[in-house]
Formats: structure tokens, sequence, C-alpha cells
């Protein structure tokens, strides 16, 4: 597979998350396919998953495929490091002390192992991601919301010196004339003990090193052993006639949701391809390669963990109710 170089647009995200100009994005293709809208969705939603199959299920699959199956919404590719990377588990945090599920009866549980990078298959040995189609289809407003809880302890997601992707929303580039491939579009990261959305853009049709930052959000603490909910309402628009709204909740006592931005003009968010961006969920390390090349280490810890859940996608005609988790925990 052809490698990209992502040098020049490597420097740009380096704006936002404090790394040196050497270091290199290493991403491969986005696999364009439509979504498949999920049987239990409404005409208000483009995909949904809560995994209460009890397991989950790619149109293509990247390496491993351990915790698959053929029943439930379908993903458009997956990329686990290992054949354990992806499961869907009825509860999150570790078994000797065991949390609840956001909504209903099962989450998705994303694992990423130190000792299971490869430099000789860098791009998939640096995930454990699902990923959903491409749209084909430009300019779009859409409502994505979903749950996310980091466990504490050395296997879980303690701050650590080397960052990563959580959440990811990727372009397909025009390959034909030549486009190369790029950094996310918009991506949340996680920076040691803080959570942090980042966006970029480029209205020009080709991408050649014209990739510009967009903005940055801090989404604030990465909060340990508890679910932490999100509704972010985008408008891509590389000409700048966007939209960006997020909102976090935190499923602990007398939370309520706060609104962490809300833009509605003058956004420049997105590239200019022929469709808008696919999303990708999971465990990210993104700057392995490099780190591993040079010796250094590419974690503090042997092992990364992440769990999922209530992840849905609206479209224009969708209210942040019809996106959010469904069910308070905090409450209880």
């Amino acid at each position: 597979m052809k490698k990209p170089s992502y040098y020049l647009a490597s420097l740009l995200i380096c704006i936002f998350i404090s790394c040196s100009e050497e270091n290199q994005i290493i991403d491969d293709e986005i696999l364009t396919s439509n979504l498949e809208t999920s049987k239990s969705t409404t005409g208000r939603y483009v995909f949904h998953d809560g995994w209460e199959t009890g397991c989950w299920r790619a149109f293509r699959h990247k390496k491993s495929t351990g915790g698959s199956c053929n029943i439930g919404s379908r993903w458009n590719n997956s990329q686990m490091q290992t054949n354990s990377a992806g499961k869907a588990v009825d509860f999150v945090g570790e078994l000797a002390n065991p949390a609840p599920t956001r909504e209903g009866n099962y989450s998705m549980k994303f694992t990423w192992f130190r000792s299971s990078f490869r430099l000789d298959d860098p791009n998939n040995r640096s995930k454990a991601h699902l990923w959903t189609g491409l749209e084909n289809k430009r300019n779009t407003t859409r409502w994505y919301g979903f749950s996310m809880y980091l466990p504490s302890g050395a296997g879980g997601m303690e701050s650590d010196e080397e960052d990563e992707l959580l959440v990811q929303w990727h372009g397909y580039p025009d390959t034909a004339a030549g486009e190369p491939y790029r950094i996310p579009t918009a991506a949340i990261l996680h920076i040691k003990d803080r959570l942090v959305f980042n966006y970029f853009y480029d209205e020009n049709e080709i991408s050649q090193g014209t990739i510009k930052p967009g903005g940055k959000v801090e989404l604030g603490k990465a909060d340990l052993d508890q679910w932490i909910d999100f509704i972010i309402k985008i408008k891509w628009s590389p000409e700048g006639n966007g939209m960006l709204e997020i909102r976090r909740k935190d499923q602990v006592a007398g939370a309520d949701w706060k609104v962490l931005v809300n833009e509605t003009e003058n956004v420049y968010i997105g590239y200019n391809d022929s469709s808008d961006p696919s999303v990708g969920i999971g465990i990210y390390k993104f700057d392995a390669a490099k780190r591993y090349e040079e010796g250094l280490p590419i974690s503090d810890y042997y092992r990364r963990q992440v769990f999922f859940d209530s992840f849905r996608i609206g479209n224009e005609l969708a209210k942040a109710q019809d996106v959010m988790p469904k069910g308070s925990l905090g409450e209880n």
C-alpha cells in the first residue's frame, strides 16, 4: 500500500497538540461505501449502533476480526491491532470492579497493546478502530451523539505522555488527481489528562500542502471511571459556511449538559471532496511508528482501553435529543 507523506499536514496538527515538526501522522485509505442505515432508525438518523447484538460487524476488515459477527448495524471497515482489539461487552472497566454499560446491555470495548505494535504494518497496528462509510454528499449538517468511558489503572486511560485519537472524521482524497491522504479534518484527542477537539479545512479541490487549521475546542478533563456523553453538531463547509456545536455531560450525580462551543458563522471545517467525511471511533496511537523508529516509548502503559456506547449519527432533520445517549446513570 502506498505510504502517504504527512509532514506538512502534521505540522498543522502539531500547532494544537504540542508535538515536534518532525512528527508524521500515519493513516491509510478510508474505504468508500454508502452508510447502511440501521433497521431500528427513523428518518432522522443516518446510523446507529449500541452493540446490543453482543458483537459488532463491518463490511471490510483490516487485520483481525475477533468479536465480529453478521448481525447488527454494519460499520464500513475495521482496523484492529489484534484479534481481541474490539469486543462488545456487558460491563465496562475491569472485571474485578465492573461498572454498568451506558445504554442497554452492551458497550463496545477497544483495546490497544503496546507490545503488539509492528513496524511492518504500522497503520493497522496503531489502531483499534471502527469506521462508518461515506455518504457521497457535500456540505451536509450532521449530529453525532455517543458516550465514552475511560477506565483508570495502568491498563486503562491514565495520563500518557504519548497522545492518541479517540474519535476522528476522515475525508477520502481524489487519488486519481494525485491528491494525497491527509490528516483527519476533525478529531477528539486524548492529551495527557484532557480531551481536545481539533479541526481543519481546505477549500481547494486538490489538497497539496494547503490544509489550514480551523480551530481548537477544549473539551475538559478526561475524567476516569465514568461515562462522558457528547453531542456534536457539524455543518461541513471548507468555504466558511459551516457551524459547530459541542455539548458534554458527565454521568455523575448533579451534572447537566455543558455547551462547550456554539459557532454558527464563519466556521471553516472539512475538505473539498466529493463526500463529507466518515467517522471512526476507538484508539489510534498516531505517532507510534515515528517514536518506535526513534527508539522512544509509544506509550507509558502496556495497554490502552476505551469503551463506547450509544453511537448515533443524525441528519439535518435531527435534534439534539435524537442522538443523545438515553437514560441517566448520574442520578441513579
